[in-house]
């Protein structure tokens, strides 16, 4: 197996280009980047406007202009109107952009000279740059648009987006996007209305949000460092030492097809190639045993359980599934109709989700990083629980945890069970996320879990009669507890002793059309926005909310 560097990751499709500095492998030198504090607290966007380098910063709100000294000394700073994610500069003007918005801002004083708002598209947008022409602007996750800069912001022309993308800058040939999901920067040719990967490189910290581009150098922004890296020489090769991939030379044993029967996969057949889909049929139990290694041949494969996976391994001698190709995905394990017991405990699953429909299961600490979709998803109409405890959930696309009504034949959007999601660390990924069930009995408790850097509503339960939402702690988000489009219910709906710090915009815990009582709120260090104090909630929108603060 090659293991990568330590704190990185990259994946390489062909070698560096010219204009660049040499591309070299990961170890082959210690100083391929030098790093700057940045100003403020949570770096986003850069740009280079042929003297200096401009960055904005998410959480002071503020734009800083750079100049390229020993230091990346200050020359000025900007307090300005919101948080933006990304900088793009057309020799006259910075552009900047936020949800739902672009920004033309003039020098000197950075005033907004046109404002364009298009919510449908820029809702999630991350990035912006100047491609000589005109402004590009990318989604957090599925296109690339490019623009004519007139009253509408008219989009002529639409690129798939290959990545989960945060900054974007472009080098007068290729487009860069800082993909804040796997800890890298991709170099994309944009072409007969495509944009084709050409290489991916490492990047120094794990979450890049900026990318910027000098004539000679690329800068990065990274958000969980705080620190504004320049790129001495471009990084290729293997990087992450928790991004484990399969050596060429090492012999795997694989596996496809429907097992026959109860089927146990060992450490002294490990690594096991996972080709295809594996079925484990009603009536089969696979059993995985500590210390084994599976990867996926490909993005299609997955496990698929309809009887039940009793996959345990132990903190020192923990089961790994990943893709044997570094910065791919794959499907994971799905339990689909599965009576089980289905435990998973102490496994790696990277790159992958777990997905479960009408399945109970217990999934306790466990690494869940890299996905791309959601950590761990339920479809479920079923009177079984599910227990998510003491895991980490890192780099996830989507909600870390989602449990969603499938109404579909067969599944009515009925959940008579109980859901407990406790202990667990949701950082860079998406938090719980529950609801719209036609019919929901169970309790839910979410308590003890920590969510940092989240973007939206921490704690997010729809339509949910029953629940204790306790001593939770959320720092760096955007919105701290959501019960939206919720029902009216003389049950026990509990929110207390969380504490919610760093919040950037509303840190009101946020209640659309619930009659609710027996809450608590202990908030601390917020921004709080439309009222003085959390007991002054009377009516948000649809009905009166009762909050009885303890």
């Amino acid at each position: 197996m090659i293991c990568r560097a330590a704190g990185l990751f990259c994946l390489v499709f062909i070698s560096a280009f010219v204009a660049n500095p040499r591309a070299v492998n990961a170890g082959e030198t210690a100083t391929w980047y030098e790093a700057y504090d940045a100003p403020g607290s949570r770096p986003r966007g850069l740009v280079f406007d042929g003297t200096y380098l401009w960055s904005a910063d998410f959480g002071a709100m503020k734009i800083y202009r750079h100049r390229l000294d020993a230091t990346l000394s200050v020359e000025q700073a900007y307090d300005v109107q919101d948080r933006y994610f990304d900088l793009a500069w057309d020799g006259k003007h910075l552009y900047a952009i936020t949800w739902g918005r672009v920004d033309e801002l003039e020098l000197p004083d950075l005033t907004i000279s046109r404002s364009w708002r298009r919510p449908e598209e820029f809702h999630h947008m991350h990035g912006i740059t100047w491609n000589d022409t005109t402004l590009l602007t990318a989604h957090v996750s599925t296109q690339i648009y490019e623009h004519i800069l007139d009253e509408a912001f008219t989009i002529t022309r639409t690129y798939e987006n290959p990545d989960n993308s945060g900054g974007m800058t472009w080098d007068g040939q290729f487009l860069y996007v800082a993909s804040t999901g796997s800890r890298s920067i991709t170099r994309l040719s944009l072409q007969d209305g495509k944009a084709t990967p050409i290489a991916r490189y490492c990047t120094p910290g794990p979450v890049p949000t900026g990318i910027a581009w000098d004539g000679q150098h690329l800068w990065i922004a990274d958000d969980a460092t705080d620190k504004i890296y320049k790129i001495l020489q471009l990084q290729t090769g293997q990087c992450d030492p928790y991004d484990i991939v399969l050596d060429p030379a090492t012999s795997a044993t694989p596996l496809s097809g429907t097992l026959t029967g109860n089927t146990t996969l060992t450490s002294d057949h490990s690594p096991y190639l996972l080709q295809g889909t594996l079925i484990v049929p009603k009536g089969a139990t696979l059993t995985l045993e500590p210390g084994i290694t599976i990867f996926a041949a490909s993005d299609e494969a997955e496990i698929q359980v309809q009887g039940a996976l009793t996959a345990v391994g132990t903190p020192h001698s923990p089961i790994v599934l990943s893709h044997a190709s570094p910065n791919a995905t794959w499907r994971g394990i799905r339990l689909e109709s599965s009576p089980g017991p289905n435990k998973i405990e102490s496994v790696y699953l990277l790159y992958a989700g777990i997905g479960i429909t009408d399945s109970p299961v217990t999934v306790r600490n466990s690494v869940l990083r890299y996905n791309s979709g959601i950590g761990a998803f339920f479809f479920n109409d079923f009177d079984g629980d599910l227990i998510i405890e003491g895991n980490l959930i890192a780099y996830t696309f989507g909600a870390g945890v989602n449990i969603a009504s499938l109404q579909q034949e067969g599944l009515h959007g009925n959940f008579r069970g109980n859901v407990i999601i406790r202990y667990n660390h949701f950082s860079y990924a998406g938090p719980p996320d529950l609801g719209n069930f036609s019919d929901w009995s169970g309790q839910v408790t979410i308590t003890n879990n920590i969510i940092d850097h989240e973007f939206g509503v921490s704690i997010s339960l729809s339509s949910i009669p029953r629940f204790s939402v306790n001593e939770n702690f959320m720092d760096v988000v955007d919105t701290g507890i959501g019960i939206v489009a919720g029902v009216e219910s003389s049950q026990t709906q509990e929110v207390r002793r969380n504490l919610l710090r760093t919040v950037q915009s509303s840190a009101l815990p946020l209640f659309f059309a619930n009659g609710i009582t027996g809450n608590a709120f202990h908030l601390h260090e917020n921004t709080v926005v439309g009222a003085q104090n959390v007991s002054s909630i009377q009516q948000q929108e649809m009905a009166p909310t009762k909050v009885k603060v303890y």
